[in-house]
């Protein structure tokens, strides 16, 4: 049938992406996301399949899954997904976060009990992955033949692509979870604010950590590279396009390590221990120091030590990426340098701090710094979630100076008891939290503006997407630090 449509016959595009997509909802979508599992009594298990390809995305979706595995006394169990050795076409993140337990829930059970949950789990792993193999063939077909015969009608049915080619088991059931047992509860609504406190709910997240059996292979592994783990160390990552070559899509998330070379020295010369994260590839390091731990070689890379090493340090350094969710998903302490966007919230039981680019006005005169206060007021589009929808906003990178500065800033935090927060960095101007939530509600309103116009489409993710984005508001209450570049 494909191949009788003209190409230029927009409307037979457009019904056959209707239809395409209808079948989505009705066929593939639901059967993906295995909801009945998590409904059932038989078992206490909380069954979540985290995004396999994203590093950040995957530790998230954990994150949620062990709170809301808490909040129903549950135990957690993420599922991870075959690529058969690349035949499928995607590259697991890292396979050791699928393996953390928390450790709060760990407790001793009788041996025909463990036997039994054992089998539950290795049947749920089966039963999901066997589908998925099946589902994730079949559509990788469908596209190379939509793209072959009609590439606009393959963009048509982009929808039909990617992430929604996989598993969603566990998401919907975790946000509906924390929101109705929590947030959405007018009985425990704060008041004087009209905010739903987030203190009562972090209490619920478990503490996080490895297996025993992974601790053992960490600790011999960075043993082996030299890192010793018994004396205080920091976390830094700084994000190349290198790693997944994404030079030119999203690339205002990279940044070159020769910028950061002033702030890693700044901890270098007190003699504190550093472990870096990236890739290594076209972005080389000038600093040699014994306390320098350099991981970006393939030779030291691991999953389990990146793990291992990033839940044990004092504080973690980086930039809007995977990493940076792991910090949190282990409630580090964190600082985000380099952030490209104000509005987008992240859920965690540790404390934060932001230190975005440098909003530029784009006017026929020339470039005009704003003020936060002036960020803030922008239309929404000029604040939303990513920047490619900005259109006369630039956002500039900080400067060696001004990383040096924020450098300065955390070591006066981490090193004198009598450091205030409210301490402002030299050329920045913190965010007031009353700021932040009222652009919040704003994104709220246009996520569920989004929500209305792509539930005919039968796109779950945008009610998933508004869900979550209410979960990190509340949970992220009092505990984000954002500090804009003005001068």
């Amino acid at each position: 049938m494909l191949l009788l449509i003209n190409k230029e016959d927009d409307r037979m595009r457009s019904a056959i992406a209707r239809l395409g997509a209808l079948f989505y909802k009705l066929i593939i979508y639901s059967w993906l996301r295995w909801e009945p599992l998590n409904s059932a009594k038989w078992h206490n298990f909380l069954l979540i399949t985290p995004n396999p390809y994203a590093y950040g995305t995957s530790a998230e979706e954990i994150k949620h899954g062990f709170l809301a595995s808490a909040l129903q006394n549950r135990e957690l169990l993420p599922i991870p997904l075959y690529s058969l050795n690349g035949l499928l076409r995607f590259r697991m993140a890292n396979s050791g976060l699928y393996k953390l337990k928390a450790i709060s829930k760990q407790t001793r059970s009788v041996k025909k009990v463990e036997l039994r949950k054992n089998l539950y789990k290795v049947i749920f792993i089966l039963l999901i992955n066997i589908h998925f193999i099946f589902t994730r063939v079949a559509w990788l077909t469908i596209n190379s033949l939509l793209r072959s015969i009609n590439p606009k009608v393959y963009q048509e049915l982009s929808l039909l692509r990617a992430r929604s080619s996989f598993p969603a088991v566990g998401k919907t059931h975790s946000y509906k979870t924390i929101l109705n047992g929590y947030i959405d509860r007018e009985d425990i609504n704060d008041q004087e604010t009209g905010i739903k406190p987030a203190k009562m709910i972090a209490s619920f997240f478990p503490t996080i950590d490895l297996t025993e059996k992974d601790k053992i292979k960490a600790i011999k592994l960075t043993k082996e590279i030299g890192i010793k783990t018994d004396k205080s160390y920091i976390c830094i990552h700084i994000r190349s396009a290198e790693y997944f070559k994404d030079h030119k899509r999203r690339g205002y998330r990279n940044a070159q390590l020769k910028d950061y070379t002033s702030l890693i020295k700044v901890f270098l010369n007190q003699n504190i221990p550093i472990v870096l994260f990236g890739d290594s590839v076209n972005n080389p390091i000038e600093i040699t120091n014994p306390n320098l731990y350099d991981l970006r070689h393939g030779r030291k890379r691991s999953g389990i030590v990146d793990l291992y090493l990033i839940s044990r340090c004092s504080f973690f350094i980086g930039m809007m990426s995977g990493p940076l969710d792991v910090a949190m998903l282990f409630g580090k302490d964190f600082y985000c340098i380099n952030a490209y966007n104000i509005t987008h919230q992240f859920s965690y039981p540790g404390n934060g701090f932001f230190f975005t680019k440098r909003p530029l006005l784009k006017r026929p005169e020339g470039k005009k710094p704003l003020s936060i206060n002036e960020w803030l007021n922008l239309p929404l589009e000029e604040t939303d979630l990513s920047l490619e929808s900005l259109r006369s906003l630039k956002l500039e990178d900080l400067s060696k100076l001004d990383l040096e500065n924020i450098a300065q800033f955390i070591l006066k935090k981490h090193t004198q008891s009598n450091h205030k927060d409210s301490s402002l960095v030299k050329g920045f101007e913190e965010c007031h939290y009353e700021q932040i939530y009222n652009i919040r509600s704003r994104v709220e309103q246009r996520i569920l503006q989004t929500v209305n116009v792509q539930d005919r489409y039968g796109n779950a993710s945008s009610k998933e997407n508004l869900m979550r984005y209410k979960i990190n508001s509340t949970l992220s209450k009092e505990k984000v630090r954002l500090y804009s570049k003005v001068s």
